[in-house]
């Protein structure tokens, strides 16, 4: 099993590793890294033992960040290779076939490259179908995200004190 330690401040790094003398497994959001790829890839590295980039589609699910799948991918394009993986732009939870649209877009864009997004998963209702979907396509690995829970009808259930 790998941890990681989500940041969306690449000096914490320094701190810990001066403190520890550990390198951490890192994962940054693409809306949080934004002047700080130089100090997490080259700067603070060999602090660093494996280095992640997430889309920030939670942020974009949340409507907090406005992200295009255009402008991750020339993200991926130009810096991809600086980190060791990195995930798709999945940013409808609810929405699997989007989310492979998504996916397949940022495949296709990196064609050639020697690393393709992470796929994720969130179908709640039947996540081995969406996950059995990736892994049929090729991937390796696959990611679990949030899972969305969808209103349901019907009584909701209530604990009586």
């Amino acid at each position: 099993m790998k941890i990681f330690h989500a940041v969306n401040n690449a000096n914490i790094i320094p701190m810990f590793y001066d403190l520890t003398g550990r390198k951490l497994n890192i994962l940054i959001a693409y809306n949080n890294i934004r002047g700080q790829a130089r100090k997490l890839a080259m700067d603070y590295r060999k602090m660093i033992n494996l280095l992640y980039l997430d889309s920030g589609a939670f942020s974009v699910y949340k409507k907090k960040e406005d992200i295009s799948v255009h402008e991750y991918l020339l993200y991926l394009q130009e810096y991809g290779d600086l980190f060791d993986a990195f995930f798709t732009l999945d940013d409808r939870f609810d929405d699997a076939t989007h989310n492979l649209f998504q996916q397949i877009n940022l495949e296709r864009g990196l064609k050639g490259h020697r690393k393709l997004p992470i796929p994720v998963v969130h179908d709640e209702t039947d996540p081995v179908k969406e996950f059995e979907m990736y892994a049929e396509l090729g991937h390796s690995y696959i990611a679990l995200g949030s899972m969305v829970r969808r209103k349901r009808s019907g009584p909701s259930i209530s604990k009586q004190s």
